[in-house]
Order: C-alpha cells, then structure tokens, then sequence
C-alpha cells in the first residue's frame, strides 16, 4: 500500500520527479495547491476508467490484483484505483520533500 506519498524515478524524463499520492487529501496535505491535486486526480481516474485491465469476474481480477482489490463497473471488474501521480520540477519536488522531513521531525518532538 501506499503512503502519504512516494517518489517515483526512472519512468520520466530524468531532470523531472513524480510524486504519488492515495488521494487528493494527502497530496495537499503535502503542500501541493488543492487545484493541481484535484485536476490530477480527476485526469488519472478518467485515465484508469480507460486503460486499466478489464474482466468478467471479480475472480478473474482478484486472480491478478488481490483479494478486495477490485470493483464492480456494471457487467465488468476492473482493479481499484490506488493513487495518482503528480509529475514537477525537480527543485520543487525537492522543496516539497524538505518541507515533509520538517513537518514529521517537528511532530516526532512534540
């Protein structure tokens, strides 16, 4: 499962960073602008409506995704969407993760 977020690498252009969030509620909790978040969010659900792998039965699905990993779509099963990902300069993403360090060493303290 996924935490509040994970960077991700490697699968984009190597001057950028991706973060992936479970929600909108974790990405601007992370301090990402609520409107980016949402928009994200809403393009990599329509995304995963589209392209994510389609079948007949939930067993099928769970054969391949896991046990309660899966949703009905009417007469198909399709994998749950687990989280999105948000693509940014490298200097922000960075800022971001300075940002996230900080907040979780203050909270370590209190």
């Amino acid at each position: 499962m996924l935490g509040a977020f994970s960077q991700l690498s490697g699968c984009i252009d190597p001057e950028e960073k991706a973060l992936i969030f479970n929600n909108v509620d974790d990405c601007t909790s992370f301090g990402v602008e609520e409107s980016a978040c949402v928009s994200q969010y809403q393009e990599a659900l329509a995304n995963h409506e589209i392209e994510s792998p389609k079948y007949n039965s939930a067993q099928l699905c769970e054969n391949d995704f896991g046990f309660n990993q899966c949703e009905n779509k009417g007469s198909i099963w399709q994998p749950i969407m687990a989280g999105f990902m948000l693509a940014a300069v490298a200097q922000a993403v960075d800022e971001g993760l300075d940002y996230y360090k900080k907040k979780k060493r203050k909270q370590a303290f209190l």
